[in-house]
């Protein structure tokens, strides 16, 4: 990226990534992570995924967790297998997201407008370095 704005090699990479409008690797995952959680909640994925991650109500009572949408963590006893796992890592980062972008329907409804205003969370956290 410093090559690229002709930048010295000690210029922090994190404002060079926020005028790229380009996300770090990390980021891709979490924000890929992310959208497989939305096609899940919103029924795009084939008929196989439909149990695949579960929302927090099994008490039946009207939960913070509930109203944010937060999905329910697995206990999982190995690492790559479990902690490591596509399902453990997307509810997590599901989970870690803004509650005001998982709960605005305008944007959730839309595909287009959660991947936009997905983009920009986490184009945000690189501009406060």
């Amino acid at each position: 990226m410093r090559l690229i704005f002709f930048q010295p090699k000690d210029f922090s990479c994190n404002i060079l990534y926020y005028l790229a409008k380009i996300l770090k690797f990390s980021d891709m995952v979490q924000y890929n992570n992310c959208l497989f959680v939305w096609d899940q909640q919103n029924s795009v994925l084939p008929s196989v995924f439909d149990d695949y991650f579960q929302n927090r109500n099994r008490c039946g009572y009207y939960l913070r967790t509930v109203a944010n949408n937060n999905l329910t963590k697995p206990i999982k006893q190995t690492t790559f297998y479990g902690i490591n796992s596509i399902t453990y890592q997307s509810i997590s980062a599901w989970n870690n997201l803004p509650n005001e972008l998982k709960r605005n329907l305008s944007i959730t409804c839309s595909k287009y407008l959660f991947k936009r205003a997905l983009f920009e969370h986490f184009c945000s956290t690189y501009s406060d370095n």
